[in-house]
């Protein structure tokens, strides 16, 4: 709060040179910085919008070691105290193929959001010649997981989950069951489902209280279309855009493809968020955070943000509204101010050497650009919602390399 209100003083003497709250300026070249001051009033309307929310930093896609069909590398205790060292608030485990780790005494709600990654799965939804596509299905806890893969088998026992027949005395869990073999059985030819069994399939995921994220779209060969409908199976989902590369910056082929896949999506007006994760199967890291602003370190609160879209892809804080309406979500424009600041940088995301900048984006063009002097600040911008625009959504980028460094998720114009 010092920070803001130290920024926001600041802000109130500025010239117009000066675009935003913390003193950031403007390129060169670019168009008027004064465009974009952000009022008293937009300051006080976007602070009290995050009232009491705090940023949090941490993984959406890693794997541990917890038994069962898991093939992560160290178990959740191990991942729990580097958690801690690196100062990363959360981890999502998708653990493949289970629920087992959901039970484990070691879970502990308030660090890890759960969920699982079926693995491979033969995708009849292009080409032959393609290969397999990655999902992850993300829940609060093991049940939401359980009751989806009852309901998808129910109704396609043979294209989908299938289960192994327990002895009628077993007295195993759910979870347990699970583990053991109701998982994702991957079949060939005519029983690799089609699009709108996946779309059903995401539907059950939502119905229990889920969210569907595709993962590395177009690292490692899975689904590598050049068809941007063919990575496409349903709005309001994940789109894994930073994959697992090494620093604050994604330098990694795939993460760029993966970003203008995305991007392609949106302009053929597709409601998709951006998502990030290492998939490292080891120790927890920096190299692929999201940001997400709760009122409390608590795992399953920061899921209730990530399910409708309102989180950053990357290790930097991006609070945006316009009216009353978050980030990942949809409003009118009619007479709105987009709102928005920057800040709340994890600490691995800041090289002392390197400049960065903020890019207001709508369907049509990049509104502005403007330098961040200090990362350190939190600085604020504002503008009149065009009301022809599809949506608006934020990038920060890397200056000193020109990479992507964090992607706030857009919020769609109803019109």
């Amino acid at each position: 709060m010092l920070k803001k209100m130290i920024s926001f003083l600041l802000c109130l003497g500025l010239p117009a040179a000066f675009a935003a709250c913390g003193g950031n300026k403007q390129p060169d070249g670019a168009q008027s910085a004064s465009l974009y001051v952000a009022k008293e009033a937009d300051v006080a309307f976007l602070d009290q919008a995050y009232e009491g929310r705090t940023a949090y930093h941490g993984e959406f896609h890693d794997h541990a070691n917890t038994g069962g069909t898991s093939d992560g590398k160290q178990p959740l205790n191990i991942y729990k105290s580097v958690m801690d060292s690196l100062e990363i608030d959360f981890a999502t485990i998708v653990d493949h193929k289970q629920a087992l780790h959901m039970e484990l005494e070691l879970w502990d709600d308030t660090v890890f959001i759960g969920g699982s990654e079926p693995m491979a799965m033969p995708s009849g939804l292009v080409a032959a010649t393609y290969n397999k596509m990655h999902f992850n299905m993300v829940f609060t806890d093991a049940n939401g997981l359980i009751n989806t893969v009852k309901e998808y088998d129910a109704l396609y026992p043979a294209r989908g989950f299938n289960a192994k027949d327990y002895p009628a005395d077993y007295t195993g869990t759910d979870a347990e069951k699970l583990a053991g073999g109701w998982h994702f059985t991957y079949l060939y030819g005519d029983s690799t489902p089609s699009k709108e069994q996946m779309a059903q399939l995401i539907d059950i995921i939502k119905k229990n209280g889920g969210m569907f994220v595709n993962v590395h779209p177009l690292a490692n060969g899975y689904v590598d279309s050049p068809n941007p409908l063919d990575h496409w199976y349903a709005d309001w989902t994940g789109f894994e855009v930073f994959y697992g590369y090494s620093g604050p910056a994604p330098a990694q082929p795939s993460t760029q493809k993966n970003y203008e896949m995305w991007k392609n999506l949106l302009t053929m007006g597709k409601k998709v968020w951006c998502t990030a994760g290492s998939d490292k199967h080891n120790m927890p890291n920096t190299d692929a955070l999201s940001t997400v602003y709760s009122t409390a370190k608590d795992a399953k609160e920061h899921f209730e943000h990530f399910k409708v879209g309102d989180f950053v892809c990357g290790p930097v804080g991006i609070r945006m509204t316009i009216g009353d309406t978050h980030m990942g979500s949809e409003t009118d424009f009619t007479g709105k101010r987009v709102i928005f600041s920057v800040g709340d940088f994890h600490k691995s995301a800041i090289d002392p050497t390197h400049k960065y900048r903020v890019e207001l984006h709508t369907d049509k063009k990049v509104v502005f650009r403007q330098e961040l002097t200090d990362p350190a600040q939190i600085a604020y911008f504002a503008v009149d919602a065009d009301e022809t625009a599809a949506f608006y959504r934020v990038e920060i980028i890397d200056a000193t390399t020109g990479l992507l460094h964090a992607l706030g998720n857009p919020i769609w114009n109803t019109k």
